[in-house]
């Protein structure tokens, strides 16, 4: 199961990537709910992307040509509500209104845990490079995001306190205001097992190989397009691809998820998998 993180403003882009993934065409997206059915307490859902999807997602971060040692810490700060969803491919659609930040970490580790504050600190003090930007969303009429903030900018201390004072503003707005709120498609959980795909295809095993010996999946597309494994569906490749790096965007032709180079995780789930495949 994977959880698909779309641009927040366009929902045919977020058809699209649900065609790429199931296959399906003519996919019903559920109709907006009312202001009212929002949850009326703030959720904060923290994952690391890659550049190049959160571009996809609105921020203006550019491309890092497959670089491993730049990632974005994506923290959605949501008021949400959940909508079941109504074939087997999709569990559910979400739907939000609250803020995107975007913190763009290059060249140290950062966990999923780590607090925003504690990262403007270190970045002031021990000359990190971290960039933030702010989205807001579902809320056209609220508070707008601080100038400083909008577009990509260095993190320290006094970015995080303009934030802290505009997320007041946003917790105020969303208590008073709820009726200008117009809530929005922002993710969809998708049931994509890579797992389950091993006994599915007959592609997985040269997909794994791949990955386990660190080829990007733009050049083991290539090498089928060259021919050398004829009996290989480019679409069973993208899907492990997908699974293994947990990113939806590689099923996707042309995406700039093609770049990504298998890191260590990927290369040791390969492994695991392959071993899985062994086993069947």
């Amino acid at each position: 199961m994977a959880r698909i993180i779309f641009p927040h403003d366009n929902v045919g882009e977020a058809r699209a990537y649900i065609k790429a993934l199931t296959g399906l065409n003519n996919i019903i997206i559920p109709n907006a709910p009312n202001p009212s059915e929002i949850g009326q307490v703030l959720k904060v859902e923290t994952k690391f992307v890659s550049v190049e999807s959160s571009v996809d997602i609105g921020f203006g971060y550019g491309t890092t040509s497959g670089s491993t040692d730049v990632k974005v810490l994506l923290q959605d700060y949501w008021f949400l509500k959940e909508i079941d969803g109504t074939i087997p491919e999709i569990n559910s659609w979400t739907f939000a209104v609250g803020f995107r930040v975007g913190i763009k970490i290059t060249g140290f580790k950062a966990d999923l845990n780590v607090g925003l504050g504690t990262l403007a600190a270190k970045a002031q003090t021990d000359g990190l490079n971290i960039q933030i930007q702010i989205l807001r969303v579902g809320m056209p009429l609220g508070p707008n995001v601080p100038v400083s903030l909008a577009v990509p900018v260095t993190l320290d201390v006094e970015k995080f306190g303009e934030l802290k004072v505009w997320e007041g503003a946003i917790l105020s707005y969303v208590e008073t205001k709820r009726a200008e709120l117009s809530p929005v498609l922002v993710s969809a959980s998708v049931n994509i097992n890579g797992e389950k795909l091993l006994n599915e295809t007959p592609g997985i095993r040269y997909a794994l190989w791949r990955i386990a010996k660190g080829m990007k999946l733009i050049e083991a597309i290539s090498l089928l397009n060259a021919g050398r494994a004829p009996e290989v569906d480019q679409s069973s490749v993208r899907a492990v691809y997908s699974a293994v790096f947990n990113d939806p965007a590689m099923v996707i032709p042309g995406h700039a998820a093609e770049q990504r180079t298998p890191g260590k995780n990927e290369k040791d789930k390969a492994d695991e998998w392959l071993i899985g495949y062994k086993n069947l």
